[in-house]
Formats: C-alpha cells, structure tokens, sequence
C-alpha cells in the first residue's frame, strides 16, 4: 500500500505521469487520496449533503425552476491509467449519491482530458453542454450539439496549463517544462456577437463572492430565450461559449456552497445548473430550506498592517463576508495565550496600537480572533512576533562609544555590529553557518595532513559578558557560538565582568593570562588549568601603568570631553609584563607573511619559554593582550592576523607543532568560509593606487600601482578603457605600470578612464574608475 504523505512528500502541486500526463497533488481536497488512499477519512456528511441537494430541489420545484446537479470526473479518474503509480478501484463520492447527482464520468474520455491541466477542454463541452440541456429539457444530446455548432467557430489560442504555473510546478524548469506547459488548443467562439454586461452593472451584492467575480451574459442571437444560472467552480471556464450560445441570459456564479436564494429571486431563471468538479464535493457546505438556506459564512480577512517594533505592536486589517459585505465584529488579541485586548472593527476595519513595553523581550506567538456574528463564523490567525527595543536608536550620532551603566563602555556603529548582532532579535546575520562548519573542519583536515595540532576559539565580546552593564534592556544574547559548540571553544566560560577594561574593548592583561592558560589546557589537556595558569604567572611581573582606552581615543569617543572622559579615558591599571623580556627574539619574517591588510605579523622567539613548542596563533587586532602569555609558553610563536584569508603556504614556512585560531567573536559575523584542501586556491584582494592622473600635450598619463593586501606587488595583466572602450593592455613590472595615451579624438568634457586588473594565480581581479575633464 502506497503511503501518499511520503510519496508526494517535496511535491508542490504537480506529480509526473505516465505518457506525459501531469496530476494534481497536495491540494486542499486531497484529489487523489480521496480515490485511492484506504486510509484516507472523507471529510463530507453524506446524509447531510443529500438533504441540502434535495432541499434546493423541492425549492426550486416550487418555483416552476428546473434544477439539476452535475459532477465533473476528476482528472485522476478519467486519466487513472497514466497515474505514476498502481491503483485499485477508486472510492468516489458520487456513488454514495446515486441519481441525486448527474456523474459526466461516462461522457466526459480521456481525449476530453488536458495532459498539463487540472481541467478539461474547451472542445469537451460540444459533448457535455448538449448532454447537459438533454437532462434539463428531456431532448436528444445531438440535437442540441448540432445546434452550438451553428453558432460557434473553432479558433486556436496558446495555452499554459494550470499545472505549469510556479506556484503548482513540482520540477526545475526542464525540457519537460518547456515542452509541455504551453500547447495549442482549440478553442469555441460564438459566431455573433454577445454581451457581459459590466459588474457595475450587476445588483453589488451579486457581483463577488469572496474574490470571484459573477459574469452575466446577454446573447440576442442564442438558440433559446431562456435564462439561466450556472452555479460553478472553475471547471465551467470550459463551458462558458456554450451555455452563452444557447441561453438568451446566462449568470455565471461561483457560490463557494454559499446558496444564495436572493440571486435565484432577483434574476428569475427558467434553469439552475449546478456543475461541481469531483474533488470540491469533499469539503461542501449544507443549506437548506428550514432556515431560508442561510449559513454562516467564513469572513474574509485582508491584512494590511501586522508589525512590531520598539515595543509596540501595529494591526491593521479590514473584515467582509463571502458577498463582500463588510461586517463589523469583536476581536479578541492574546500575546502567548494571555489576552492583550478587547477590541472591536468598524465599518469593517480594525486599525490599533498596543503598547507593549510591560513585555519582556523575547519572540512572542501572537493569536488574533475575530468573533462570530449572526452571519459570519469566527476567524482566527496566528504570527509570530519579536517584542524588543529599537536598540539603534541608542546609537544614532554616535562615534564608536557607548555609555553604559555602572561607568562601563561598550563599542557601536562598527563594521561588525557587534551589539547588534547579539541583542537586535531582527539583525539578519550574512554568516552561513552551513558553509562556515564546512571550512572549520577543512581546516582541521589540512592541518591533520600536515600532522598539526589544530584548535579553536572564541573570545566573547564584551557586551556579551557584560550585558547586564548595557543602557537598555536585552534578552539572552544571540551568539554564533552556540551553533559552533563542536568547533569553538568559548572563553566565556572563564572571563568575567571584571576582566574586561572600563575604557577598552580588550581584556585586561591579568584575564589574558587565564586565557591562555584556558587555550592551552583546552589545546594540549596535559597540565590542568590550574597548574598552567600558575606557570604562566610566575613569568610575569605587575607593574601599575596609565592605560588609554581605545574607546575613548578621538575618533571613537562620541561625547563631550566632560569629568566622565576625564576620569576614563586614561586610568591607572596594573598591567603584567614579562620578566625575561631580553629573551625574547623578534625572528625575520619572509616578505609573503610579513603582514596582511596593513597588520603586522610577529615572529618570536623565547628562550626561557615554559614549553619547547612552536605555535601559529591566527588572530585578530582584539587578541593582542594575550600576546605575551602565548610567548611565555611557547619556544617558538608566530602571530598572524588572516583576516580569514587561511593561508597555506605559512604552515609550511615553520614547523609549527600546533595552529590555534582564536578570534573576537563579533568577527565571527563576516568570516569568509573558504574551503581549504591540497587543490584549493585562495585569491588575496588587492588594492590599485592611481598616483598620477593628468592631461599634458594631448596625452592622458596615468601611473598606476597594485600591490595585495599582504603588501606584495603584483603581477598581472593591466586593461584601461576610455568611456568603456579598450584602448590598451600592458602587464605589470613589480607591481607598476603607466598610460600615455593621445586624446585628440575625445570631445570635450567629462571622459572615464576605467582600469582594469586581471585575476592572477594568487590574487582576485579588481576595477577602479575614475573621472577627467577635457577642456
């Protein structure tokens, strides 16, 4: 037995046939399951619908109205041999009906069937119109065929199946989409003209039932003067020239089940036709007769407005019945289950605001419900909601620094966001961490092959240890760390308040030391924490030092120079220092590693190091403080900031026993997640500085230099355009290159020269512009 909630699993709403035929899946009525799932549960009360069928019946019996209710065949009944998969005998509703209802299943074949469509075609209606004027008039089927003929000619339109649309393909869009969604289909016309009369025209309470539009046909040449109403769903699309060719007047109305008695009063038909495809019968509504065929209709609800922000909570959104008529009603809002407020619509709108600063923050689940009226059912609907201070209003004219409580200092507006992306529950990190896992364990994998030790770790931001010092309120801080606990080790589990300067983004030097004596313990699980920590301090000597913070410097400090700036910006603290500075050697570094992004690298050598090791310390300007304990520890110490450039040709520069990567966690955010292996290629960015731009004797010279971001001249190929025109190409000589270039053709005026670097074996390719002025 085929499971069909497995089967159809990643489907959209098209599943793949057999022979190019293409089905209806996951639709709200459960098509196929209704026909061949055993274990599926129909949804209809059988005893129910058939008494409102009749109900309707004895109504328009009294009424000298001939009334008939016809069922089109789904298409995975008519079509059931090209279903992908082996059937039994498909469970239909309509055999539960007998004669109450007319099944089209013996009229309607397989070449009535549309191979990309959910309906039939066009052309199927010259068999089931006339066999449906048969069973409401007592005529033969080919008597009225002959007839629509004679007042119709076939005309040929592309058309896209339904099953084609975006929303319903299941499948890229392939040959077999490109094949198979559009086809050339016949179509009827009527040979004399008719009219629709316009929808302002038509009484307003008859013109939509909720977004369906009623179309009513005035045709002076039809086959008969009678009139009729067409109660359908979108199946009838394909009968609609043939019912217009012989129907004086003709009211196509999609009722949704709503019956609507005042319609049938207002238009006065000689026939109702109710035409129904199969798989709608699954989900039907019940008038009747006792209660003048009224039912309480669902209400639609347009949201215009459902938004949260600084701790307010915006709703707005209008209310209407099923005919489009406004409706006025009580709305109830919960915040968690818990009721918020008691409000009510008017003239159909519910425009409100709520304040929601008793809230903590936090994501909340908020649940709307409209109450039912005499005429309408009640409506409810859910959304998720973050109730949280506008925390960048905090920032706004601000420098780098931030006051927060007790005299602590924070960083903001920088490139990385850091509080930002810790607190604002709406800030979209670029970080995918996905790809970021991937690159962190093809670095262990290299450093592996290399026969390297390879750690990690994370020094936590300060607003992180120091969130509860923050001048607003915030929530349990959002940290990359926790969807990298298998990759990260987090300092956070030893640094405290105190262990980060009032006036500094940094650690003190004291707390850098329990740093690294944490990376250490972490990295070699030797020696405890505590015995390495001990060795560490026994290097070190304090000394009391003036310290100025780099929050406070002149471009980072954003308030007035008052008594706060006086009595922090430079303070006293105690500062370690290493004992044997003498010890310690700067070694020669290799111009390709000597620095990267204008960051030096450091190269040290420590005689009377507590372990004869050598270490890669890849790094950032934030862990500068734990310099010193690294080179205590370490005989050998390279420290590299990367900038998550990993590069592999520095491992092989040293035997290095060990690689630790330790870096701020705000930088986590933009990490670059390369994918390092023996074959990858990792292209450095570089910088192109124009040091000359001039016009002298008709002649544009430019001189240009390009050097990476490692400070290395780079050679490759040079492009320079004029107003997007090639004009020369010359190759680099460490790193320079010129132009001299007649410019007599040019017209006066503004001119670009566009200067293109090419990508080279180690560096990424780079454009520059630039403009000049031809007088």
């Amino acid at each position: 037995m085929i499971d069909f909630n497995q089967y159809f699993k990643g489907l959209k709403k098209t599943i793949e046939g057999k022979d190019n035929y293409y089905f209806l899946v996951n639709d709200t009525n459960n098509e196929i399951r209704q026909h061949y799932d055993d274990d599926y549960q129909s949804s209809i009360d059988i005893k129910r619908f058939i008494q409102s069928i009749e109900s309707k019946k004895n109504f328009f019996y009294s009424k000298n109205i001939n009334y008939e209710f016809f069922v089109i065949p789904d298409k995975s009944i008519t079509a059931r041999q090209f279903l992908p998969f082996e059937t039994n005998t498909p469970k239909r509703i309509t055999d539960e009906l007998g004669s109450l209802v007319c099944d089209l299943r013996y009229i309607i074949t397989i070449d009535d069937v549309l191979k990309n469509d959910t309906h039939i075609s066009v052309m199927s209606s010259l068999k089931v119109t006339p066999y449906i004027l048969s069973i409401m008039n007592k005529d033969t089927p080919d008597n009225y065929a002959q007839k629509i003929r004679d007042k119709t000619h076939v005309e040929v339109v592309d058309h896209k199946g339904d099953l084609f649309f975006v929303f319903n393909w299941s499948y890229p869009q392939d040959d077999r989409f490109k094949k198979y969604a559009h086809i050339q289909l016949e179509t009827l016309e009527l040979n004399d003209d008719y009219t629709q009369v316009s929808l302002e025209d038509i009484p307003e309470e008859y013109r939509y039932v909720s977004k369906r539009k009623s179309e009513y046909y005035i045709n002076p040449n039809s086959i008969s003067d009678k009139k009729a109403i067409i109660l359908r769903d979108s199946s009838t699309n394909s009968l609609t020239k043939s019912f217009i060719s012989y129907y004086r007047e003709v009211f196509f109305y999609w009722d949704h089940w709503y019956f609507n008695k005042e319609l049938v009063e207002w238009f006065s038909p000689d026939d109702v036709i109710e035409i129904r495809t199969e798989r709608f019968i699954e989900n039907p509504h019940y008038p009747m007769a006792e209660n003048d065929f009224k039912i309480k209709q669902d209400l639609i609800l347009n949201l215009e407005k459902f938004v949260s922000y600084d701790k307010r909570l915006d709703v707005k959104f209008n209310i209407m019945d099923y005919y489009n008529r406004i409706i006025d009603s009580k709305v109830d809002i919960y915040l968690n289950d818990n009721l918020l407020a008691t409000d009510s619509t008017s003239g159909g709108i519910f425009e409100k605001s709520y304040d929601l600063s008793d809230y903590p923050i936090d994501n909340y689940s908020v649940k709307v419900i409209v109450n039912p009226t005499d005429t309408t059912n009640e409506f409810t609907f859910t959304r998720k909601i973050i109730v949280s201070e506008d925390i960048k209003k905090y920032f706004i004219n601000l420098k780098s620094s931030l006051k927060g409580k007790n005299d602590n200092f924070f960083l903001v507006n920088d490139n990385t966001h850091e509080i930002l992306q810790h607190y604002d529950l709406e800030y979209e990190s670029p970080l995918n961490i996905r790809e970021f896992k991937l690159s962190l364990e093809s670095k262990r994998k290299y450093a592996a092959t290399k026969n390297i030790k390879f750690t990690q770790f994370i020094l936590p931001d300060k607003s992180v240890i120091l969130r509860e010092y923050l001048p607003f309120e915030t929530a349990n801080a959002n940290r990359h760390w926790n969807s990298l606990k298998n990759y990260y080790y987090d300092l956070s589990e030893i640094l405290l308040p105190e262990d980060y300067l009032k006036n500094d983004t940094k650690i003190t030097s004291q707390a850098a030391v329990k740093a690294v004596s944490y990376v250490i313990f972490k990295t070699f699980k030797q020696q405890s924490f505590k015995q390495i920590k001990q060795s560490l301090l026994e290097k070190f000597t304090s000394n009391i030092v003036l310290h100025n913070g780099d929050l406070f410097a002149d471009g980072s400090w954003s308030y007035d120079k008052d008594e706060v700036y006086e009595r922090y910006s430079t303070m006293e603290i105690e500062e370690l220092s290493l004992k044997a500075k003498d010890n310690v050697v700067n070694k020669k570094i290799a111009p390709e590693f000597a620095k990267f992004n204008n960051v030096d690298s450091k190269y040290l050598y420590n005689s009377d190091s507590i372990s004869d090791r050598n270490a890669l310390i890849i790094c950032d300007k934030s862990i500068q403080p734990l310099f010193d304990a690294f080179t205590a520890y370490f005989r050998e110490v390279f420290f590299y900031h990367d900038f998550w450039y990993f590069n592999k040709n520095l491992i092989d520069y040293i035997d290095f026993d060990v690689i630790i990567e330790i870096k701020s966690e705000r930088f986590l955010d933009t990490a670059l997640p390369f994918i390092i292996n023996d074959k990858s290629r990792i292209l450095i960015p570089v910088k192109i500085n124009i040091d000359k731009l001039e016009i002298t004797a008709g002649n544009l010279i430019a001189d240009i230099k390009c050097m990476d971001i490692r400070g290395l001249a780079v050679d490759s190929t040079v492009k320079f355009y004029l107003d997007d025109n090639e004009v020369i190409e010359k190759e680099l000589t460490d790193g320079i290159c010129g132009l001299i270039y007649n410019i007599d053709g040019l017209s006066q005026g503004s001119h670009e020269l566009k200067i293109r670097l090419e990508q080279s074996e180690s560096t990424k390719a780079r454009i520059v512009k630039r403009e000049f002025i031809i007088n």
